[in-house]
């Protein structure tokens, strides 16, 4: 069992490729507030059709509500503001600043370059992984995959490098 913190992103892919199910029965799932109540609302089938997505009926069963206060997530916008802070979306950094202790999980270019520069590649994990960690293989966009999450967390670290000089 994984203890994870889910971005909308992951969320919105999971609930495409029909894992949502299987993904909060085996492990230990978290949300950002933000993400919760702001940004997972749907996703969309291979015909296009729209389906609703409706977290807050789990909330307290198969899944568990993160929130940051006002202040946390102004203290993070300042720590990283000289970074990727206009790429990356309010729930990213709600969960960027809640990471401890979980495995994060984005599909988001920007978010996953932070956690590289932060130094933090080895509090995520990618979606690909935490599908093959519930016994599941799909075909995946390229996003949704293991190459995707390395290339731009080595992106992220090598800025870090280049920054701070270690």
């Amino acid at each position: 069992m994984l203890i994870v913190l889910l971005d909308a992103n992951a969320i919105i892919g999971f609930h495409e490729l029909g894992a949502w199910g299987q993904i909060i029965k085996q492990h230990e799932v978290y949300i950002p507030s933000i993400v919760l109540r702001n940004e997972a609302f749907f996703y969309r089938t291979v015909d296009g059709r729209r389906h609703p997505i409706d977290l807050l009926l789990s909330v307290g069963k198969s899944i568990t509500e993160l929130e940051c206060t006002p202040d946390e997530i102004e203290d993070f916008a300042l720590r990283y503001s000289h970074s990727f802070l206009p790429e990356i979306h309010k729930g990213e950094q709600e969960a960027l600043e809640k990471r401890k202790g979980f495995l994060f999980c984005t599909c988001d270019g920007a978010a996953l370059k932070v956690l590289g520069f932060m130094g933090l590649s080895e509090r995520a994990i990618s979606f690909e992984t935490i599908l093959k960690k519930t016994g599941l293989t799909k075909s995946l966009a390229h996003k949704h995959t293991q190459v995707f999450f390395e290339e731009h967390v080595k992106i992220g670290q090598r800025l870090r490098i280049e920054h701070f000089g270690k």
